[in-house]
């Protein structure tokens, strides 16, 4: 998502872009990003927001961690380590659970 000024835009990777005009809209349900009237403003709004990361790139490692969260679980499941075995995990990068 980025915004600038009145604008905002939302930006889901694989999914068209979402486009409002918050000064007029700030419930935000009139969705801009198909009229050709603000296509200047939308084009403008998706090269700044995909100026610093590449969203291919991103699904392709987010594929990778639900590739090895499986087979780390399965492996957990499986094998069933004792705690002693484990490393020091964070809470969010706990896979084996």
């Amino acid at each position: 998502m980025i915004r600038s000024g009145r604008w905002k835009l939302v930006y889901h990777h694989g999914h068209r872009p979402e486009l409002f005009d918050l000064s007029e809209d700030p419930w935000e349900e009139n969705d801009l990003a198909e009229r050709p009237s603000h296509a200047a403003v939308r084009s403008a709004l998706m090269e700044k927001v995909l100026a610093d990361w590449n969203p291919e790139a991103i699904a392709r490692l987010q594929v990778q961690r639900r590739e090895e969260h499986a087979l780390l679980s399965a492996w957990a499941r499986q094998v069933a380590p004792l705690e002693q075995y484990r490393w020091p995990l964070k809470s969010d990068d706990n896979w084996l659970t």
